[in-house]
C-alpha cells in the first residue's frame, strides 16, 4: 500500500484522474502495468472516477504506482511531471523495508486471484503464511 504525504497524494490523484473515466479506460492503462501482480485481483473495476482512483492507489505499493504512472500516455510536457512525482514516490519510501515476498509460483498467483474474486463477493479467504506474507495489508 502507497503511504504518500498528502500533496503528493494529491498530486498522483490528478495525474491519474484523467485516464480512470470508465471501466475500459482502467482496463486499459492498468492491465499493461499490473497485469501479472497481485494488487491487480484486487481492483474493483466499478465506481465514480475519483473514488476508483483513491481506491487503486491504495491497493498499490509505491514501486506499483509508479509503474502505473510512467506507462501514462501523456506528452512531454506531462511527462516532465510524472518523472518529477515518480522521484518524489520513490525517495518517500526511501529506507522502508520491503513488506511483500515476490510470487513466483502459479500456484500462489492462481491462489491469489481466487482469494480476490472471492473476497469481492464478500466471502472471507483463509491465506496459508507464504500467501499472507505476499499480501501483508489483506484484510482478514
Amino acid at each position: 500500500m502507497a503511504k504518500l504525504p498528502v500533496d503528493l497524494y494529491d498530486a498522483v490523484v490528478e495525474q491519474l484522474l484523467p485516464f480512470m473515466g470508465t471501466r475500459d479506460e482502467r482496463q486499459g492503462e492498468l492491465i499493461p502495468s499490473l497485469g501479472g501482480s497481485p494488487a491487480y485481483s484486487r481492483i474493483e473495476w466499478d465506481g465514480a472516477p475519483k473514488v476508483f482512483t483513491v481506491k487503486l492507489i491504495s491497493l498499490l505499493t509505491n514501486d506499483e504506482l509508479i509503474t502505473v504512472l510512467r506507462r501514462l500516455s501523456v506528452g512531454a510536457d506531462r511527462r516532465a511531471a510524472i518523472d518529477a512525482l515518480c522521484a518524489r514516490i520513490a525517495a518517500s519510501g526511501a529506507g522502508q523495508p520491503q513488506t511483500g515476498v515476490p510470487i513466483t509460483s502459479p500456484q500462489s498467483i492462481i491462489a491469489l486471484n481466487l482469494i480476490g474474486y472471492l473476497e469481492r463477493r464478500g466471502y472471507l479467504a483463509w491465506l496459508v503464511d507464504a500467501v499472507r506474507r505476499a499480501r501483508p495489508n489483506a484484510q482478514l
